[in-house]
């Protein structure tokens, strides 16, 4: 029987139910995320892959929607990723680090980046090798003439 008040009551949670359950479900989330991380080494390796391919199609699409050349610079010792529009003076669009136990290895672009034409061409082919702390390699491959961009996990197309 319903209280004195309570007619049409039908129960349910109240709000400080709600943000406690939601709260335990955040701080489960945020202690599981990284033990699934290490049991899955190959995760971050791949998504730095996948990252790196979307960075060269920025700096393409970059290059085109600006009429202007674009080039993406692997730095080996710092381990970072610049982006930069321009030539003269070149103008520094986006840069970022690796994730982490992921390590940019070495690049076979000549001068050391890949440059984009005004009509997404890039100046060459060539690739780019990540390594994962698992040992597992990544390389990037940018295809001469149309930029098509390729990956390969230890050797395997993905």
């Amino acid at each position: 029987m319903d209280g004195p008040g309570r007619e049409g009551w039908r129960g349910g949670f109240t709000l400080l139910e709600l943000i406690l359950t939601i709260a335990i479900i955040v701080l489960l989330a945020l202690l599981v995320a990284p033990k699934l991380m290490d049991a899955y080494p190959g995760v971050a390796i791949k998504s730095e892959g996948i990252r790196l391919r979307a960075d060269l199609a920025y700096t393409q699409q970059l290059a085109i929607t600006h009429s202007e050349t674009c080039w993406l610079e692997p730095k080996v010792a710092q381990n970072r990723i610049s982006i930069y529009r321009g030539k003269t003076p070149a103008v520094l669009v986006s840069e970022r680090a690796l994730s982490n136990g992921v390590t940019l290895v070495k690049t076979s672009f000549a001068p050391g980046y890949v440059e984009f034409s005004s009509l997404g061409e890039p100046s060459e082919g060539g690739s780019v090798v990540l390594a994962g702390a698992d040992g597992s390699t990544v390389t990037v491959t940018v295809k001469p003439g149309t930029g098509l961009v390729t990956l390969e996990c230890d050797g395997e197309p993905f």
